[in-house]
């Protein structure tokens, strides 16, 4: 940021998406803030677009500020403006300066490669997404003239998630037939009601390996989305060896399944190892995402200005 910068007044709209590693979206879908509006010019409305899983790249996040199609103020307003994502001290992250454009009223610029996923998500999942959120921040200057007061605005979107972890015992594996089906009930903790099924088969057999097969079946229709971590517990309390994937569910798609890492032949040859007492021990972590249950604009603050960094610690608090 240039001393220029620090010296004028501005409008900053700082946006915590809570929950990130579980937004729904694919390749070219987006997900948007709340709107804001911006008095000082023109009294135009304006909104953050993130494409967390890339609008045409996967290995990256977009980010866009965008003026809302039904803005008032003039056909054309320009500003100019700096995206950035956060740290929870208020820290810039990403390396871009503030820059000038004409936005046409539904118009937006940003950037199709803001952030690696790899970074965000993996490498310095610590930096970027502390407690799993993500911090994006815009700051916005008039083009010509000065704002008449520094304003900052806090909005808040929510992902809801719910995480379940248990471990499904099934005795006799041994004698499991081909033919037979165990179901196992995934319950939520927050209503007495089915989230999903679980059904347990083996598959092949005679000419070929006799492989463990799961099939998700959705009865919480607000569930859209599922990760999963499954393993073997062995006779020492140890999970051994998993399977991790991501299912998704629409109007159209209620039943996902898969195929476990072990087959019986593998875990029968380790007997004594994985299946004391002819019990097969499955840990699973799942974790439980309904898309978006709360987006509101927080806070604004005019005049004198409280630092970033205590409304993000005051937030941190709070949870």
């Amino acid at each position: 940021m240039t001393g220029l910068e620090k010296e004028e007044k501005c409008f900053t709209f700082t946006w915590k998406l809570e929950n990130a590693s579980y937004c729904l979206q694919k390749k070219g879908e987006d997900i948007e803030s709340p709107a804001f509006v911006v008095d000082e010019i023109h009294k135009t409305k304006w909104k953050l677009t993130l494409y967390p899983r890339g609008e045409e790249d996967g290995n990256y996040i977009s980010c866009y500020l965008s003026r809302d199609s039904d803005c008032t103020g003039e056909k054309i307003v320009e500003i100019k403006y700096k995206l950035s994502f956060i740290g929870k001290c208020g820290l810039d992250l990403t390396p871009y300066g503030s820059i000038r454009a004409s936005f046409l009223k539904g118009g937006g610029y940003g950037y199709p490669k803001f952030e690696k996923r790899e970074d965000v998500f993996i490498l310095k999942r610590s930096t970027f997404l502390p407690k799993d959120t993500l911090t994006v921040r815009c700051k916005i200057w008039k083009n010509l003239g000065d704002m008449a007061e520094n304003v900052r605005c806090f909005a808040l979107t929510r992902i809801g998630v719910e995480k379940r972890s248990f471990v499904w015992n099934l005795e006799e594996f041994s004698t499991f037939q081909p033919e037979k089906e165990c179901t196992y009930l995934i319950k939520s903790t927050e209503k007495d009601t089915d989230l999903m099924s679980v059904n347990l088969s083996l598959v092949g057999g005679q000419n070929c390996e006799e492989m463990i097969h799961f099939k998700l079946t959705r009865r919480d229709q607000n569930v859209k989305y599922c990760a999963l971590r499954l393993s073997v517990v062995d006779i020492h309390g140890r999970r051994v060896g998993f399977n991790q994937d991501e299912f998704r569910f629409d109007i159209l798609c209620n039943i996902q399944s898969f195929t476990f890492l072990f087959s019986r032949r593998m875990l029968m040859m380790k007997k004594s190892l994985y299946l004391p007492g002819d019990i097969l021990s499955l840990q699973w972590e799942c974790t439980f995402s309904k898309g978006i249950v709360s987006e509101e604009i927080e806070e604004v603050q005019c005049g004198r200005i409280v630092p970033v960094s205590k409304f993000l610690m005051l937030t941190n608090e709070q949870k």
